[in-house]
């Protein structure tokens, strides 16, 4: 793990990218180009020098690649898209999600209850304290407040967090 390697837990995020009608659009992804994901997890880890590194498991860019590379051909430009396609970032403290977040898989689940595709080989990820878990469905949900220190940012407001001109970016 990134943790082991001696990273900073204070440098790292974990990044849901998810909207209000759970479609959001992201070319260079090993799926196809664009593919339509209901919610995209990605790491986030900044430098000492302030550098931003995004470690995406499903991208066909380098891995992992600086975050200007990364929005440049992952994200479409905020301009071409209705207003409940654009992109929000649930930016989530890493020890925070370590020790909240709770996978039960029933996302994976059509109405009757039977899987859409298969399980992957590792088990759920279950959480001991029943009181500070939270579902994966609430992490994606970008309107709901959660009790773990993370933060909702618009595509625009998160680019200018990092320190970028959206301009630099799309």
């Amino acid at each position: 793990s990134l943790l082991a390697e001696g990273m900073s837990p204070k440098k790292l995020k974990v990044l849901f990218i998810s909207n209000s009608r759970r479609q959001v659009f992201l070319f260079s992804q090993l799926l196809g180009e664009p593919v339509t994901w209901d919610y995209h997890v990605i790491l986030l880890y900044t430098t000492r020098s302030h550098e931003h590194w995004i470690f995406d498991f499903d991208s066909k860019l380098e891995f992992p690649v600086l975050f200007a590379e990364y929005a440049t051909k992952t994200f479409p430009m905020p301009i071409y898209l209705e207003k409940w396609h654009r992109i929000f970032f649930r930016a989530i403290p890493i020890l925070s999600y370590h020790s909240q977040f709770h996978s039960d898989r029933s996302h994976m689940l059509d109405e009757n209850g039977s899987p859409l595709h298969p399980f992957p080989p590792y088990p759920a990820i279950e959480i001991a304290d029943e009181f500070s878990k939270i579902p994966l469905r609430d992490y994606a949900d970008m309107r709901k407040k959660l009790n773990d220190g993370s933060s909702v940012y618009s595509y625009e407001r998160f680019i200018k967090k990092l320190g970028f001109e959206l301009g630099n970016i799309s």
